[in-house]
This record gives C-alpha cells, structure tokens and sequence, in this order.
C-alpha cells in the first residue's frame, strides 16, 4: 500500500559548542542562554509490502535562542543581544517493519538514513551609551553546511479505517554539522557597511564559539566550530493511504 504522512517533531539538541560556551559566559557574567530543544514539520511518502515498510521523508528542524543583558552603570552601558538561530532541511530513507497487533493498531521499528543542510544564523550586537552619546555595532552572519546522519525510531500506528490511522513515532537521531562556512556583514552606527567572509570557530582553551572572518588555527587551540543537532525526537501525523 503507497501512503502519504504529514507530521510535526519535537525533540532535543546537544548543540555541545554553543552550550559549553553559555556555560562558561554565564560563568562569566554574561546571561547566554542554553539551547536543548528543537522542532520542526515535514511529509513523507512510503510503501508498505506485507511488515516491510520503505519511504522517503522531507522536514525541517529549527531551534534558536535570543539572549539580551546590559554592562555598566546608569549612565555608562553597554548593552548587548545575541542571537543564535539553526534552520536545518532533512531527507530522511526510512526501512523498517510495522507489525500489527490488531485491526486498528500496529507497532513499527526501523532505521533512516539522513542528508541534511543546516542554515546557521548569527546575530550579536552592541549598543554602547556614554555620557549622553552613543554607538553601535552589529554583526549579522548566515553560514551553511551539509551532513549525514543515521536515525533510529519506534512507534506505532492507530488505525482510524483502512486508509487512515494516526502516525506516532519516538526515536533518536544522530547528525552533527561540521565547518560552517558564509558571510557576514558589518554595520556601524557610522553608515558604514563591511561584508566578509565568515566561520564558525571553536576555542577549546577557552571553551568559545565565534563566528570570524578567518577559518580556525590549530596554533591558538581552535577548532572547526560544530552545531549538534543529534537528540531524541517525537513525530505525530497522520498517515493517509492512498493506493494499494
């Protein structure tokens, strides 16, 4: 039987780069805020023969965190916000063998394969205010980058007919982003406006995630700056079947 399902996800990110580096600027004093969780919406079209299921699967995950604080005195500050957003676009291959137990019920296990890009922007400002006069300065940064993965899930359908049952499924992903690579730009209160190339870059010294206009150097303890996007994920749609 071919069958279309619609469905939405939620689910956790380990992002460990980002999230190391909030701890430690909180440590610090700066209030960035952790980012753990993620969620999204896709299609997919598979194929039943008997227990065996095969199908292809399109969505998106999207998590992001936006953290604002202020340093200095009433009439000497700076404030500041950041924002770190991820937009990533999935194909998914699942295998796997659905099992029913009843007539309106069903349990499935299997496996996806998964191809994914991943958008990555980047937003941090300063505003700084002294003595009555003030300033700014933003950077606002989109990089990309492509990956694999592998994924695990386990569910089950709830049959509502022949040709309609409610799609639910938990599971685990495991995909991380690498090396991203883009361009920033540069804007001043000034008028002036400056594009550069960017790069997201890990300082394992210091525990730092950046982005800067230079690729990593090995020589100063850095490394290729890595958004994880693995964690568990809940999936609920519908399942429609459409053919035989």
């Amino acid at each position: 039987m071919l069958y279309i399902y619609p469905f939405m996800t939620f689910g956790s990110v380990a992002l460990n780069h980002y999230n190391l580096w909030a701890d430690r600027a909180r440590a610090d004093g700066s209030p960035i805020k952790n980012q753990n969780s993620a969620f999204g919406m896709g299609i997919g079209l598979g194929y039943r023969v008997q227990y065996l299921e095969l199908g292809i699967g399109f969505s998106t995950l999207y998590t992001s965190a936006t953290s604002n604080w202020r340093e200095g005195s009433s009439n000497a500050y700076t404030d500041y916000t950041l924002r770190h957003s991820l937009l990533s676009f999935l194909i998914y291959l699942p295998i796997g063998l659905n099992y029913p137990l009843t007539e309106q019920f069903s349990v499935y296990f299997g496996v996806k394969p998964i191809m994914g890009f991943s958008n990555l922007s980047w937003y941090d400002s300063a505003y700084v205010y002294l003595l009555g006069l003030s300033s700014y300065g933003v950077r606002d940064a989109s990089l990309g980058k492509s990956s694999f993965g592998l994924g695990f899930d386990f569910g089950g359908d709830f049959g509502f007919s022949r040709s309609l049952a409610l799609y639910v499924r938990f599971g685990y992903d495991v995909i991380n982003f690498k090396g991203y690579e883009g361009e920033y730009e540069e804007r001043l209160s000034d008028g002036t406006r400056t594009k550069k190339l960017a790069y997201l870059v890990f300082d394992t010294d210091n525990n730092t995630l950046s982005v800067k206009d230079r690729p990593y150097d090995p020589s100063k303890g850095e490394i290729p700056g890595e958004e994880n996007l693995s964690g568990f994920r809940f999936s609920l749609g519908i399942k429609v079947g459409i053919g035989r």
